[in-house]
């Protein structure tokens, strides 16, 4: 997937590659709202503390996962092209 930024006139287009040859635009629109994460993350410990339950973690293997994810976005911003994402080990 890639967000097509036509020009100052126009809304992104969501574009949803299948093939490296066609691309089929969604016809939908995100509607994404502000969100400060680091808000959201301290109020989910907060509420663990307070209640008593365990702080869920990430995994180094769903890190790494995440990184390759964000690479592989700035590679096709790059060069404009699907780029595939290594699988984890």
């Amino acid at each position: 997937m890639r967000v097509d930024r036509p020009g100052d006139d126009e809304s992104d287009r969501l574009c949803e590659t299948r093939d490296f040859e066609t691309d089929h635009y969604v016809d939908s629109i995100v509607t994404v709202e502000p969100v400060d994460q680091f808000v959201v993350q301290m109020v989910g410990v907060l509420d663990r503390v307070h209640d008593g339950s365990p702080v869920e973690l990430n995994t180094t293997s769903e890190g790494l996962a995440v990184q390759r994810t964000v690479d592989a976005i700035y590679r096709s911003a790059e060069t404009g092209r699907p780029v595939e994402v290594e699988p984890s080990p």
